[in-house]
């Protein structure tokens, strides 16, 4: 249980990522384009849909075990029937007065998170869940410059230069 509680706050990081990037884009669109919000929720969702594959398959979910070469298909697939539920429960909000345009875009990405989560963790990617301390080596492994996380050395270093 523990180990799925890490892997759900690492969706949560790497949703996060591209839920900002969703909404980053779906602001400049709607407000400098000046494009309807039910439009302009659409490139940013295409944006922020590969983001989210790149970090899911890299730091937030291990691959199948079939290793499938069809997971952005999959992503793009599952991804779409969430940005329908995102899209519907916007305009429900927006068209009914509940609240503004862009609270109701937060609170439909929220609403799509859930289903967005279960369905990368049990069927598109392993049911293994990622823990922490594999998701920060493999960040640190596509760092091009090694980052070592023992304070020992960290602090022998700081004592170095000032010495």
């Amino acid at each position: 249980m523990r180990t799925y509680l890490q892997s759900i706050l690492l969706y949560a990081g790497v949703g996060g990522i591209a839920a900002i990037i969703e909404w980053g884009i779906f602001y400049l669109i709607f407000v400098y384009a000046e494009i309807p919000y039910f439009f302009a929720a659409l490139p940013g969702f295409f944006v922020a849909t590969l983001s989210n594959w790149f970090l899911c398959r890299t730091v937030a979910f291990f691959p199948n075990s079939e290793g499938s070469p069809y997971d952005l298909v999959q992503i793009f697939v599952a991804s779409s029937i969430a940005m329908i539920v995102n899209l519907i429960t916007m305009t429900a909000l927006i068209e009914s007065g509940l609240t503004d345009i862009f609270s109701a875009k937060i609170v439909g990405t929220g609403v799509a998170f859930s289903f967005n989560y279960v369905i990368r963790q049990f069927i598109i990617y392993s049911k293994k869940p990622v823990t922490f301390d594999v998701a920060q080596n493999r960040i640190l492994g596509m760092m091009p410059v090694k980052i070592s996380l023992n304070c020992k050395h960290a602090i022998e270093w700081v004592k170095r230069i000032f010495t």
